[in-house]
């Protein structure tokens, strides 16, 4: 009817009691129409776990410690990385994992780390939690000499305060090896990090 591209949006249905509510908690204003059934104002509201993951990854990229952190749920948070100790959580796994991904760097000469990251390979949703899978390549000079690992990211996410937030994340990739240049590697898909 208003020519909406179903390859790109998934619009919300369903009976107005649940709609409104839900509308409410987006800060979207909404009211029942009964030439329309239901008229809501301009907003737009993403809601997709994505850009949760975005928030974090490119977070990490810029340094942005408060943007990072802000992806994750207030609760015990499980996070599973390739160096040691290798696992943590609890409320404080992020902080922890950043301490020890700092020392880490540090012993093993490793500078101007990044991750690119491509479309999601993978997204189940099931009411307030997700499972998303997000191919990577982690770039990174260690003593100087640029490297490479490609692998991916699995996380969780659960919805809190009407918007997803990471629960859980893990790291898998293959061993690090030589790369060609920082700038020529990781371009996993044209237009994505």
């Amino acid at each position: 009817k208003f020519h909406a591209d179903f390859e790109r949006w998934t619009l919300l249905t369903g009976t107005p009691d649940p709609i409104l509510d839900f509308a409410a908690q987006m800060n979207v204003t909404a009211l029942e129409d009964p030439r329309f059934t239901m008229l809501h104002s301009q907003r737009t509201v993403i809601v997709d776990p994505n850009g949760t993951i975005r928030q974090f990854i490119d977070g990490f990229n810029t340094g942005d410690v408060k943007s990072a952190y802000a992806a994750y749920e207030t609760g015990d948070i499980v996070i599973v990385d390739e160096f040691a100790p290798h696992h943590w959580i609890g409320p404080n796994a992020p902080q922890q994992w950043a301490a020890d991904y700092e020392k880490h760097t540090q012993a093993a000469g490793v500078s101007e780390g990044t991750v690119k990251y491509g479309a999601p390979t993978r997204t189940e949703i099931e009411g307030d939690v997700a499972y998303v899978i997000v191919p990577t390549t982690y770039l990174y000079k260690e003593h100087g000499q640029p490297r490479a690992e490609e692998g991916q990211m699995t996380f969780v996410l659960k919805v809190e305060a009407a918007s997803w937030k990471i629960s859980g994340w893990t790291w898998t990739g293959v061993k690090p090896h030589p790369a060609k240049s920082l700038r020529s590697v990781g371009k996993i898909r044209p237009g994505v990090h």
